[in-house]
């Protein structure tokens, strides 16, 4: 497939957005690595236990949202540059001044956890990271405040797979 379209070709973007492929598609595709396939399987199958369907967004990124806000974001192949066995997963811990709520709710361990993987990656205005109070400790994160992972390790996505349903919990109340 072409990564950017070319003068006179129809670009990844337009074919998926007339398309609207499946999640399973695109990673029976671009994930070939056992792991990263086996961990998509199961928080696919888990979102959508949880009714909260994959739902394409953009080109290779699919959203899991639950009354109307977001819980978790799946990015393959780099988006448009196909990239296999590439896998970013985001879940969206919660809104900015709340982050206190949502990991006081976690194991202790899990909330660690989920705190460092929040750090800044650099993809936006905040680079090097915004200092945040959090647990009553600095930190210096995204400002987005989301869990991320790049081809996650099982553990992680184990982690990921806790933080789903305790996200949706959260939004709950």
């Amino acid at each position: 497939m072409n990564h950017m379209a070319k003068k006179g070709q129809v670009s990844l973007y337009a074919l998926q957005k007339a398309a609207k492929p499946t999640i399973e598609e695109i990673c029976d595709i671009l994930l070939t690595r056992p792991e990263l396939r086996e961990g998509m399987t199961s928080l696919i199958t888990l979102s959508k236990e949880l009714k909260m369907k994959p739902c394409w967004s953009h080109t290779n990124n699919w959203n899991c949202n639950y009354k109307g806000k977001r819980v978790v974001s799946y990015l393959v192949g780099m988006g448009d540059k196909q990239k296999q066995d590439w896998l970013k997963i985001k879940l969206h811990t919660a809104e900015k001044g709340d982050i206190d709520n949502f990991l006081q709710a976690l194991p202790s361990e899990t909330a660690i956890e989920c705190i460092d993987g929040m750090k800044c990656y650099g993809c936006g205005d905040c680079k090097p990271g915004r200092q945040y109070m959090i647990l009553g400790k600095k930190q210096y994160l995204c400002k987005r405040l989301c869990y991320q992972r790049i081809n996650p390790t099982p553990k992680q996505f184990q982690l990921v797979a806790t933080l789903i349903p305790a996200r949706r919990e959260y939004i709950k109340l």
